[in-house]
């Protein structure tokens, strides 16, 4: 009780809201990921309550509103100069890169040393050029979606730097950014959709190349100029928005079960849709900066806070490294039987949960500090 009461008031400036929706995108992530740990024949009974909301599309438009928010900040209170964008970019890398680094090195060295395979690893990895503008490889998959991330955090600063500096306008050069990156990735999926003719390969790697998927998070930095130009919109607007962004939640989760193979759907359309649902959520979500019961405080806020070591260590760390050396030592196969499917599914979220809070406590949190000493 002690613990919970103390732990809600150490991040009791934490918007709730926003927490709520990062703890749903990665459990969305963990729980589809889990599917690898089943038999094969429990796959479309898993995935059946499964919604049609991709966790990684919530986390681009949540990246897109935070780093958007503090963009305009920046535009509004500073001049936008070179040292200015430089101090921006170093307080994103230091929150995300070394994390990243440090789970990326265990992994190669596991991949090199322990098995021996020189193969899937290439030093684009550390470059984050791996999907730049090809499917993801095999080895550490998952990384995909942080590459577009990054790419992200250089590029839209860079142009709106850019623009603001030949325009003489901060704001008509974030509108004008903010126009070219929703508009220019649809229009390249467009024109790649059609130009290449195995569709059905095209809609499964297009979702992991960067320069297609660069418009979901500008969906968030949409959600932060609403925020900050047009506030009373936002705010008498968020029941309307969020009834609408279900409403659309439901429609596009009774389409993909219907319509599984409309490629044209899900190589062009789908990451729009998906991100505009979120971007339809922001309104309520971000306004929502109390809750109500401090254990669901307690719950939402501690997986939001881990969410970031959950989406590094659950797939190819936790599954591919981890899990298989527990299973071997307890003999436990997915094909013993019920009763050893669920112990292996259990361990498997525990471990997620886990490895991902001391992750977050004795590395992630304590880098995030020496950053702010800075």
């Amino acid at each position: 009780m002690n613990f919970i009461n103390e732990f809600n008031k150490t991040h009791e400036k934490r918007i709730f809201g926003l927490d709520i929706l990062r703890s749903f995108a990665i459990l969305l992530v963990v729980y589809g990921h889990g599917v690898y740990v089943l038999p094969k024949s429990y796959k479309f009974y898993y995935l059946l309550p499964f919604p049609y909301i991709d966790g990684v599309s919530v986390f681009f438009v949540l990246s897109g509103f935070l780093i958007g928010g503090i963009l305009i900040k920046i535009l509004q209170k500073n001049e936008f100069t070179f040292k200015v964008l430089f101090d921006f970019w170093i307080r994103r890398w230091f929150r995300t890169i070394p994390n990243y680094f440090f789970v990326l090195s265990i992994l190669v060295a596991f991949q090199f040393v322990v098995l021996k395979d020189k193969g899937g690893f290439n030093l684009s990895y550390y470059f984050f050029s791996q999907n730049l503008h090809q499917g993801s490889p095999s080895f550490f998959p998952e990384s995909w979606s942080l590459s577009v991330e990054e790419w992200f955090y250089l590029s839209f600063p860079l142009l709106t730097f850019g623009l603001s500096f030949i325009l003489k306008n901060k704001k008509k050069a974030l509108i004008i950014s903010l126009l070219f990156f929703l508009i220019t990735p649809l229009l390249l999926r467009t024109y790649n959709y059609f130009t290449n003719e195995n569709h059905a390969e095209w809609a499964t790697n297009i979702q992991k190349v960067v320069v297609y998927r660069l418009d979901s998070l500008m969906y968030g930095v949409l959600g932060a100029y609403l925020f900050t130009y047009h506030k009373d919109l936002w705010k008498n607007h968020k029941n309307t928005m969020f009834v609408l962004a279900i409403f659309l939640g439901l429609i596009i989760t009774l389409y993909s079960r219907l319509s599984s193979k409309d490629y044209l759907f899900l190589s062009i359309y789908q990451y729009n849709i998906e991100s505009i649902i979120t971007f339809l959520s922001l309104p309520f979500f971000s306004l929502m900066n109390e809750a109500k019961n401090k254990y669901l405080k307690f719950i939402f806020t501690f997986i939001a806070i881990i969410s970031y070591s959950m989406y590094l260590l659950n797939l190819t760390f936790i599954q591919g490294v981890i899990l298989p050396k527990i299973l071997s030592l307890l003999h436990l196969s997915p094909g013993g039987g019920i009763f050893s499917i669920s112990i292996i599914y259990f361990m498997y979220w525990f471990l997620v949960i886990f490895l991902s809070y001391y992750l977050y406590k004795y590395f992630e949190y304590p880098l995030t500090k020496i950053r702010d000493k800075f």
